[in-house]
């Protein structure tokens, strides 16, 4: 017999038309990602509130990670 497994999708990251995420890292209480064209924001788990942190950034995003506090974000840009 097989065992079916519930899965629920949940939309944590509003992206862009032609601006794919390039980097994500998540922790128990945030999502912080960055995108091909730059964009950096900041997804809060608990408060289900999104911050941008800059909108447009002239390099793609290549690396980001964060405390687990959520008060430092590190980003690599570009090539």
């Amino acid at each position: 017999m097989v065992e079916k497994v519930n899965m629920e999708f949940l939309k944590l990251i509003q992206t862009r038309f032609a601006d794919p995420i390039t980097a994500i890292d998540l922790s128990k209480k945030y999502v912080c990602h960055g995108s091909a064209m730059g964009r950096i924001a900041f997804y809060d788990l608990q408060q289900k509130q999104e911050l941008v942190l800059f909108d447009s950034q002239p390099e793609l995003i290549r690396g980001i990670s964060h405390s687990e506090a959520g008060n430092h974000i590190f980003i690599s840009i570009g090539d």
